[in-house]
């Protein structure tokens, strides 16, 4: 991409614009710190397990030759032979490929972090046009990756040159020594090698971080239009959620009010509110709240109530009370049971029930 092609892009990422970047698998990530830290893990494993490890290889191959010397060995048996030997060694070097792999996973999950996304894979059919295929090949980017490979190249030719230049002669001494001092000794060069190599691609690493740093937040950034424009979105939202819970609450209302025919009571204080009541003797354990409201919404009440013949009864405090601290769908508190008692038994005197 042309450096000119961002120059307008003056302004950083929005939350929005990155969570949608990161749902296009677009993630900030450095594959030289992952192959680092792979690397630098490798060495520790091999500094901390490499003599045991060579000196089981050293033996196996003993065994190995060995058995192989002996004129009775048929073909069946030098092939479970080889095979033993294989398995054999690959358990011996297991736990360092499981360094590598755990290492090399954790690397990316601390960079990427949980991120689980099909969109990369998608086709892309821009991809399959040639001329965006060649200027990809001539790019800035193309040019940056070749200058890293090269860089890493130089830099892994470096630290092997001056660590081997001062283990040979060691080596050669070994030899002497047998086998298992060789392979030993072998393994600490190994370590020492891969351990050099891994501090220097660290850095390598770490430059290459800040780099794609840099890169993937340029990328991100956005023009004045267009913050300009989610800020326009964001304040449709709003309103959105303001009519869903308007919605909402209508239909609360609805429902409510729906209840206040089968009430058993309705008690006023009484203009401003009203608090219906259902009571069913015997499978109900106290009155129950269906219905309250304040002004209009209790004038409705009791307009309903009186087109179903639902008793209205007026108290002040109780209606308060109810009001104030019981809400819809819950039962009338143990401190007004006296006073429910009271109203139910007149209720159910004008309704001429025992």
């Amino acid at each position: 991409m042309a450096l000119g092609a961002h120059d307008d892009r003056t302004e950083p990422a929005t939350p929005k614009r990155r969570e949608e970047a990161r749902e296009r698998g677009e993630v900030l990530k450095s594959r030289e710190l992952s192959s680092a830290l792979t690397l630098s893990a490798v060495a520790l494993a091999l500094w901390y397990l490499g003599p045991s490890i060579w000196e089981g290889l050293a033996l196996e191959l003993k065994t190995y030759l060995e058995r192989m010397a002996r004129a009775e060995l048929q073909s069946t048996d030098i092939r479970a032979l080889v095979a033993g030997v294989l398995v054999g060694q690959f358990s011996l070097i297991a736990p360092v490929l499981g360094v590598a792999l755990a290492v090399g996973v954790l690397g990316n999950a601390l960079q990427v972090g949980g991120l689980f996304t099909s969109t990369p894979l998608l086709p892309r059919w821009s991809r399959l046009n040639p001329w965006a295929g060649l200027g990809r090949l001539v790019s800035v980017q193309s040019w940056l990756e070749l200058g890293k490979a090269m860089s890493k190249l130089l830099i892994l030719a470096a630290v092997a040159f001056f660590s081997l230049r001062s283990d040979v002669d060691t080596l050669f001494v070994l030899g002497e020594a047998g086998v298992g001092p060789f392979f030993a000794g072998v393994a600490e060069t190994a370590a020492r090698l891969l351990g050099r190599s891994g501090l220097a691609l660290l850095v390598l690493g770490g430059l290459d971080y800040l780099l794609q740093y840099w890169q993937y937040e340029r990328g991100l950034r956005m023009t004045k239009d267009e913050v300009k424009e989610e800020a326009k979105q964001r304040e449709v939202d709003p309103k959105i959620r303001a009519r869903i819970r308007s919605m909402q609450r209508e239909f609360s209302r609805q429902r409510m009010m729906a209840a206040v025919p089968q009430a058993t009571v309705v008690i006023t204080n009484p203009r401003h509110l009203a608090v219906a009541l259902l009571y069913e003797r015997g499978s109900m354990p106290a009155p129950q709240v269906v219905a309250k409201g304040a002004g209009y919404l209790a004038e409705g009440i009791k307009t309903l109530a009186r087109e179903a013949g639902v008793p209205i009864v007026e108290d002040i405090p109780t209606a308060r009370m109810l009001y104030r601290h019981v809400p819809v769908g819950a039962f009338v508190p143990v401190t007004l049971y006296k006073t429910m008692a009271q109203i139910l038994a007149y209720v159910y005197s004008l309704r001429g029930i025992a």
